[in-house]
């Protein structure tokens, strides 16, 4: 007989939260109706810049690429919390998939940041994730791979 145990509930991280909040707050129209409205949105946006500079190198690709696009949607180009989503992206690349390396890019180009790190990174990681998939659909079609389009691994 299969024993049947529920499944384990998997409880988001405080990144992932903090990113999903980022999400939610691009998603809503700025307040308008003077100052006091301006000065709230100010602060809502202050306080998550400030946490994900802290939250940064603790989150996983997904959540930075996330909140990188949170900033890019709202228009928020506050280098500091952009500063740190980046350096914990250039720490974890390897942990990037083609879709979180894609829409981090995305957004940092949209916001018009330059962060030559990010982007020589995470385009390199793009670039062997396009190489490894190139590979399998050689060696799965058992095709004639292009002469110089993949490298061998050193």
């Amino acid at each position: 007989a299969v024993e049947h145990r529920p499944r384990a509930r998997e409880v988001p991280g405080v990144g992932e939260l903090h990113a999903e909040h980022c999400r939610r707050l691009a998603a809503t129209k700025p307040t308008t109706g003077g100052s006091g409205a301006a000065a709230a949105d100010a602060a809502a946006w202050g306080w998550a810049s400030l946490r994900a500079c802290k939250l940064a190198e603790d989150m996983r690709p997904r959540d930075l690429a996330v909140c990188s696009e949170a900033f890019a949607s709202a228009g928020r180009r506050d280098m500091r919390p952009l500063f740190m989503l980046a350096e914990a992206a250039i720490s974890k690349r390897q942990e990037f998939g083609a879709e979180d390396a894609a829409r981090m890019l995305c957004a940092y180009a949209a916001l018009r940041v330059r962060n030559e790190p990010l982007f020589e990174a995470l385009g390199a990681r793009l670039a062997e994730l396009a190489g490894e998939a190139y590979q399998q659909l050689v060696e799965e079609q058992g095709l004639q791979p292009l002469g110089g389009l993949v490298r061998e691994s050193a």
